[in-house]
């Protein structure tokens, strides 16, 4: 088998039995990831996590391009607005640089 040449050559009946053995082998492989596309299919697994449609990241992007800005269009958090207020009172004050 150092020729590059598989045992189905090398058979006693010229390619029936290797050719039924590679034809099973091809829809066995072919029945596994029909079968995998098929529980992923009836799962349902959502992909972009649990949210509903009009609060899906995507969605929020798509709104907030709709009103003319380039990000979400939802309000940040109270704690995300006073870290930045506070973060440019320290850049006025120059305490970064």
């Amino acid at each position: 088998m150092t020729d590059n040449q598989s045992d189905c050559r090398e058979a006693e009946a010229p390619g029936a039995r290797c050719l039924w053995m590679q034809r099973g082998i091809l829809a066995a492989v072919c029945v596994v990831v029909i079968g995998v596309y098929a529980c992923v299919a009836h799962c349902r697994i959502p992909i972009s996590g649990r949210m509903s449609a009009p609060d899906n990241y995507y969605n929020l992007l798509v709104q907030g391009f709709r009103a003319g800005q380039l990000s979400l269009k939802r309000d940040a958090p109270p704690a995300l607005a006073r870290l930045a207020a506070s973060s440019q009172l320290q850049n006025e004050s120059g305490a970064l640089g």
